[in-house]
Order: structure tokens, then sequence, then C-alpha cells
């Protein structure tokens, strides 16, 4: 069934014509006029009604017939579509020829989604829905007239007051936990919930059910308050009676059963909080039950009735009453509920109130704590400055608590440690510069100065110090003074020196071994470590100033010692000291001269000799060159910056600023049709940087567009386009900001080509579209563009270039556009004129917007004086 059904009803029953039929007996009675689905089978189903069978030997009669128990049941008969149906035997049938009984009536309303805007079971005995029928009605041989289109009204007998009420009798309470938390089991189970009692008392049930659960929960829960065979109902919670019905051969494993009648009822082993809520909300005050359902309605996303709706009431009591008090088993199903069906920014504004709580966090069980931590975690991109230093300086001191807890072996500690690094890695940051603050490192400190301190967990944190450098690609020295990892090092060295050094040795050679596995420092660890132990053991800190000297020194060796230095870097892979070597050498240089001398010779000698640092540092070679260039605005300058595109071009090598460096030189060269010296650098330019799949720039884009439009569109109007797409990088040919005169200049380059070879409108429209123009330079075109196709046109009388030239123009709908346009045809004699309009009223004759617009044109050409405006012309250019 379609989802328009919006809202309809449809009766069922024996009658001597229905609507849509000749025969008398069972069918559809009458409908609403806009009811399109009456004979859909989900529709067709509703009309289901078998009595219970009576006692051997007992005969029907009218007085038993009224007994017959009625069905009200609420339906989900597609998605977004529901019903509700009453089915009430009606005993004899209602024709005088019949009489046998047997005849049954049902009544549906059938809506959508939108209207269910109360509980289904506040329906039950609602005046809408019909339990009998005149007998006139049912006897009329003439087709019945079409039923009115119905209002969903409530009954009065069901409400939350009544349902609280009926709950509170008669030790119901207990057996309605049991009744709901079997009804939550049915994704699991796939077991129906089975009620036995009086008639009357089953909507009852229903409605206790339906109330403990929102709105949006309800409407997949399909519900009847009787059933003759509940092992066959498409309904979850049936209504059953004693006898006389299949419900006393049900196999009890098969459902769910509360015989409240027999007193045999389902129990189970209910230890749950939502279930002390459920007693104390529906005995005493359902206010607290429509606070969670508007908490559960307002920010999460969660519409089924299982039991993951005690994770939800987790959830809420976690959000109202904070973590303290809160079991580890209840927050991994609250925050699980969370992730899983929280709104836009609900799950934000959960971490957010779990970071108020850090107090009470830091001191969980640590499995608990690492739990809490990466719910947070996962939500760390999104968190202010402010909450961030909150999140770390919290892990950062859990983890120096247990570093200091004796309790905690070196085991414990390094799964910790690995646990928390991985996690943080995982969502955002390290870490290891969480230690380098004040507060951390003095804490630190004091730590490694207590007696029992433990070696082998100082060797797990220079271990992931080791970690923190290899996954960052750190380049600067190890002992660097701003180094976080150089930082941290020099604590540990510095306080087990002082208070255990007979650990020294043992560090050290941990340092070593653990950071000359990739020798990525070796360098740093050979000139500075083995200073500290044979020539300073107790002046820790002079490790990174060696360091800083060594390279300083460096710098003002001769040609044959650098190369010696760079090659033992290189021998052992360490490029970004190659990279920083070189910039040290450059920055000591003091003009333009010695800064070209310095870079090509490394260019020349280093970068194109080892492959794997070109790749990796060429790029910033490049622009450490440029940028000291850039500084100058010399004659010299504008030479090395020449020399440094012709470079670039030669080596094929990557540079991020190629665009600005091309636009820069690039304005040295007039923008019109370029001589064959400038296009050979064009094109180099050019082809470079579309190889490097990198951004043209503006000017040089221009360039491009018109050496395409130049050597391709005259091969191929969809050649050339294409090509012209490719280049422009997804944006338009921009003129604006060019000087006026070299727009003029470069529409008189590109124009003519575009003339001759651009013949029907679209290919026009499709160029145009191309290139951002101002208003002097789209006036240039336009002008020249329509003086080429009047030429074309006048030549033989063949007035088709200038039509499809009028239909461009008419894309373009703009009303000075067609001005011009009108202005520049008042040229044409009368006999021309009359030859295009005759083309054009014959060629467009069925599209009245281009007949239209032809005419508006048409009227301007006829009125305009071809003197005059030829000498408005020359003046305005």
């Amino acid at each position: 069934m379609e989802t328009d059904i919006k809202l309809h009803q449809i009766i069922y029953t024996s009658c001597k014509r229905g609507i849509d039929g000749f025969n008398d007996g069972q069918q559809v009675f009458s409908y609403d006029k806009g009811f399109k689905y009456s004979k859909s089978d989900n529709v067709r189903s509703l009309f289901t009604y078998q009595p219970p069978s009576l006692q051997p030997g007992v005969v029907m009669t009218e007085e038993i017939a009224k007994t017959m128990p009625q069905a009200f049941t609420f339906r989900k008969i597609d998605s977004g579509t529901y019903a509700i149906t009453l089915n009430t035997y009606i005993g004899r049938d209602y024709m005088p020829t019949g009489g046998r009984f047997g005849n049954y009536l049902s009544h549906s309303i059938i809506f959508n989604a939108a209207y269910l805007q109360n509980y289904p079971c506040e329906f039950f005995e609602s005046e809408m829905l019909r339990g009998f029928m005149d007998k006139d009605e049912v006897n009329n041989p003439d087709p019945p007239g079409f039923l009115p289109v119905p209002v969903l009204s409530k009954g009065s007998k069901i409400s939350v007051n009544s349902v609280i009420e009926f709950l509170n009798n008669e030790g119901r309470m207990d057996i309605y936990k049991n009744m709901f938390y079997a009804l939550l089991s049915f994704n699991t189970e796939k077991k129906r919930v089975v009620i036995c009692d009086k008639i009357e008392n089953i909507i009852f049930w229903i409605a206790a059910l339906e109330f403990t659960l929102p709105l949006k929960n309800v409407c997949n829960i399909n519900f009847t308050t009787y059933e003759y065979n509940p092992s066959l109902s498409n309904s979850q919670i049936c209504g059953v009676v004693p006898d006389g019905t299949s419900y006393s051969r049900v196999n009890p494993e098969q459902h769910f059963v509360f015989d409240i009648i027999n007193g045999k009822t389902t129990e189970f082993n209910l230890k749950n909080d939502f279930i002390d809520f459920l007693d104390l909300s529906m005995s005493m005050s359902y206010d607290i039950m429509q606070a969670f359902h508007q908490f559960l309605g307002e920010g999460y996303s969660y519409t089924e009735a299982g039991l993951e709706y005690f994770d939800a009431y987790s959830l809420y009591v976690l959000r109202s009453d904070g973590i303290e008090g809160i079991g580890h088993e209840i927050f991994k199903k609250a925050s699980a509920f969370a992730e899983k069906y929280s709104k836009k920014d609900m799950l934000l504004s959960f971490t957010r109130e779990l970071l108020k709580q850090m107090r009470v966090i830091i001191n969980l069980p640590l499995a608990y704590f690492r739990d809490v931590l990466s719910l947070i975690l996962k939500q760390y991109r999104n968190f202010s400055d402010e909450e961030r230093t909150g999140i770390r300086d919290c892990i950062t001191g859990r983890i120096l608590n247990i570093f200091s807890n004796p309790n905690f072996n070196i085991h414990d500690f390094g799964d910790s440690f690995r646990v928390f690094y991985s996690l943080c890695i995982q969502y955002g940051y390290n870490l290891i510069p969480e230690f380098v603050k004040d507060s951390n490192r003095d804490q630190l400190k004091s730590v490694l100065q207590y007696d029992d301190v433990s070696i082998e967990k100082i060797k797990i944190i220079i271990y992931h110090i080791f970690l923190y450098v290899k996954e960052n690609s750190v380049e600067s020295a190890i002992f660097k003074p701003d180094s976080n990892s150089g930082i941290l090092i020099r604590t540990i060295l510095e306080s087990t020196f002082t208070s255990h050094p007979e650990m020294s040795g043992d560090i050290i050679r941990h340092i070593i071994n653990t950071f000359g596995v990739k020798c990525v420092y070796l360098l740093s660890m050979m000139f500075n470590i083995n200073s500290l132990l044979i020539n300073h053991p107790n002046d820790c800190l002079n490790i990174e100033t060696l360091w800083s000297h060594y390279y300083k020194t460096a710098s003002r060796y001769r040609n044959e010692e650098r190369t010696a230095v760079i090659n033992y870097l290189l021998s052992n892979k360490i490029y970004g000291h190659v990279y920083y070597l070189f910039n040290i050498i450059l920055n000591a240089e003091s003009n333009i001269e010695k800064y070209k001398e310095v870079f090509e010779d490394h260019l020349e000698r280093i970068v194109m000799k080892y492959e794997p640092y070109r790749i990796g540092y060429a790029g910033k070679i490049l622009s450490s060159y440029y940028n000291k260039l850039s500084k100058s605005y010399t004659e010299a300058a504008e030479q090395a910056k020449r020399g440094l595109l012709n470079l670039i071009l030669k080596y094929k090598l990557h540079a991020d600023f190629i665009d600005e460096l091309s636009e820069h030189i690039t304005e040295n060269i007039a923008l019109a049709k370029p001589s064959d010296e400038e296009l050979a650098i064009l094109k180099d330019i050019i082809n470079y940087i579309f190889s490097n799949k990198q951004k043209l720039g503006k000017r040089v884009k221009l360039f491009a567009a018109g050496i395409i439009v130049e050597k391709y569109l005259s091969q191929g109007f969809n050649r050339g386009k294409n090509i012209l797409n490719d280049y422009s990088g997804g944006e338009q040919y921009n003129l604006e900001g060019i000087r006026e005169e070299e727009q003029i200049r470069y529409i008189e380059w590109i124009e003519p080509v575009i003339s001759e070879f651009c013949t029907k409108a679209e290919d026009l429209k499709d160029i145009y579209a191309l290139f951002n123009m101002t208003e002097k330079s789209r006036r240039k075109f336009l002008d020249n563009c329509m003086q080429y196709k009047l030429k074309q046109s006048g030549e033989k009388n063949n007035f088709r270039p200038l039509c499809e030239y009028l239909i461009f123009i008419f894309s373009i709908d703009d009303d000075d556009i067609f001005r011009e346009t009108g202005k520049n045809l008042s040229g044409l004699n009368k006999s021309k004129m009359e030859l295009l309009d005759k083309e054009m009223l014959t060629r467009f004759e069925k599209e009245k917007n281009v007949i239209d617009n032809w005419e508006k044109i048409r009227k301007i050409a006829l009125s305009t004086n071809p003197l005059l405006n030829s000498i408005s012309r020359i003046l305005s250019t």
C-alpha cells in the first residue's frame, strides 16, 4: 500500500448489496470516496473474526451472540500507515431470507502516521467505530453511498488515570512488570504477549503497556483485545478468552502467557532499575514517566520496543544524577545506547556533562575509567581548547598515579600506558607532549625520586617517547630546547642521575637502543649523549646546547666538510637534518648571489642525486629559496626568480608556489596573442602546472585558454571545449582585475577563432560560460562576435549563423544586450531585415519565447537610426 492514505474508513459485513458488488453476503459494505485501496490485501486482512466455540450441546442464540467478545485491533499495515479496527459478532445474518448465525461487522479506520497523536489504546470505545448496523441499511437493494471521511476521536474509557487505578487493584502491579518485560523481549525471543482475563480487562493491560512507552515506540506494536488463535495472529499482544478458542491448546513455551483467570503468569528475574521506576510512575506519579519519554523523544532516535529501552533509562539516570553511583556495566549499556541513537549534537552534550565530573571519573576503577575515557575521546575533536586541556590533564594525572603506585606492577602499568597511548592517538592527540607541562613534569620528577622507582616503568615511558618521534616524523634534534621529546628525556635523565645514579647506564643504553633502531637520531645521540656521559655526567642540560652549537658550526664548514656531514646524514637516511643544515647555510648568507650559489649547488649535487631526499624535501627547499628571493625587489632577485622557474621546469620539480611565481613572471608578457618565444615559455609553464595537478594562476590560466582556443577549437568544437574544461579546474577563466586595455586585446585574440568555429548557439553558450568577463570585455566580445556573424550571413544571404547567434543572446536574457544587439542590426537594409525576420519566424515558429525575444530586438533595430548608432559606437570605443 502506498503512503498517501491520509485518513479513510471502510466497513465490511453481510449485506444485500455492497458498494463494489452485486450479490448478497459478506462483503465490503462501503468506504469513503477518496479511499483507493479498499481491495488491497493489507486492508482485506483486517476483516477477520471467529467467535469462541460454544460448549457441546449449546445452540447459538441472540442473547448468547451479544456476549461474544469484540476484537479491538491496532495494526501497522505498511510503512507509515496504520489501522484501528473493531470486529463485532452480530449473530444472525441481517437479511430476512437468511437468518443464519455467523454474521460479523468489521469497521476500520486507516490513516497515516501524522494522524496518530494519541496512543492507539485511547481510541477504545470511540464513537467513530460502529459495532452494529441498521437492517434497512444492509437490506437495501441499491448500492450504498460513500461513507464520510472519518474523524479520529478518543473513547472515554481509557486514560492514564483509569489505567493506574486498574493496575493498583487486585495485585496487578507485579503481573504488569513481568508483562512489560515480556513485551520488550519480543525482538530477541520472538514470543507474543498473550493475556487471558475478563474481556473488559484486556484493554487496560494493553493500555498499561502502551503508556509505559513513548508514542513513537508504540507505533510498531500491533495488538488485539480478542484473538481466536494467537499463534496465527499478526499482533504482538493478544487478548484471549479461556474457553472455546485455540488458546486452550497453546503451548505455554510458544508465547509469554499471562493467564490471570487461572493464575498462571510468566515471571522473570526482574533485576533492573527501570522496574522500580515503573512501579513508582504507574502507582504514584505518571509525570516522571512522561519526563523520561520527553528525554528520549527530544534527544534520541530510538523507535523500537526492545530490551535496549532499559539501557535508555540507564542513560536517563546517568544524565540526570551523574556518574557517581552508576556501576560500570550500567555505564557501558547507557553509553552504547547514546552512541547508537543520539541525535545531532546530543552525544557531544552527553560527553560534555561527563567532562564536568572529571573529579569523580579520575578515581573510578581502571577498567571503568578506560571506558569513560574512550567515550569522551571519540568527541575530542569537537571540544573546545579548554575542554581538551582538561581531558589531557586527567589522563596524564591518572598515568602518573599508576606510575607511582607500587600496587601496579610493570605489566599493569605497561598495559595501561599502551591502552591510554593508543586511545589518544586514535582520537587525535599524543600523550607525550602532556608530560612536558610544568605541573606534570614536576610530578614526574617527584615520582622519579621515590626510593622504589621502577626502571622498567621508566623504560616504558622512553619507548613511547620513541613512538611519538617516529609517528610524528619529528625532524628537529632530539634535544632541541622546544622539542617535547627532548624536554621529557632531559627530565628523566636529570631526575634519575640525581636520585638513582646506579640506573644511569641502563637508562642511557635503553635510550640509544630504542632510538637507534631506526637510526633517526643516531647523529644527535652519538654527539650529545656520549658527551654527557663522558665529559659532563652531572650537567645533563648541556646536551641540547651542544647539538645546537654543532649545526651552527657546521654551517661555517668548508664545502668538503659540509659534504662529509651531509653524506653521513644521507647514509643514515636522516634527511630532515640535511634540510635543516641547508637552511642554516642559506640563512647565513646575506645577498642574492650567495643565496643562488647555495641553492643551485645543493640542488645539483644533492637533491637531484638522492631520490628519497628529493621526494621528501625538494618542495621545501624550493620554498625556502623562493621565500628568500621574495624579500628582495632588485633586478638580481628578478633574474634569480626567472632562473628558479627554469630549474623547476627543467627538472620537473614540484613547487607549491608555482602559481604565484608564474603569475609574477608572466606580468611582463602582454595578455594577447603571444610571440613564438613567449608561446614556448607559456606552454612549458602551463604543461608543468597541469601535469602536477596544481592550480593555474589567473593570468596563466587566461593564456592557457587563448592557446587552447587557437589550437584546438578549429580541430573540433567538442574537443576544444573539453580541453578548456580540463584546464579550467572547474572555475571560469576570469578577466576581473585585468587592465581594460589588456582585456580588449585578449578578446581580439580569442574572439575571431570562437566566432568562426562556434557555429551553433549551444557552442557559443558553452564557450561563453567558461569566461567571467567584465562589462567592457563582454561588450567587446559580443559586439565583435555579432559583426562576424553579420558578415557571414550577409555574404550569401544565409542568415543561419546570425540566427544561431541570436539564440545564444536569448539564453543570456539581458535587456542591455538585447538593446545593443538591436542597434547592431539597425545597419541591415530593409530587404535583409525582412529575410532575417522570415528566417527567425520560420525556424522558431513554435518557440514562443524565441519569437517574443526576436520581436523585442527587431523593434529596437527598426527604431534605431543607423547613422546615430555608428557615431555612438565610435564614441564608446
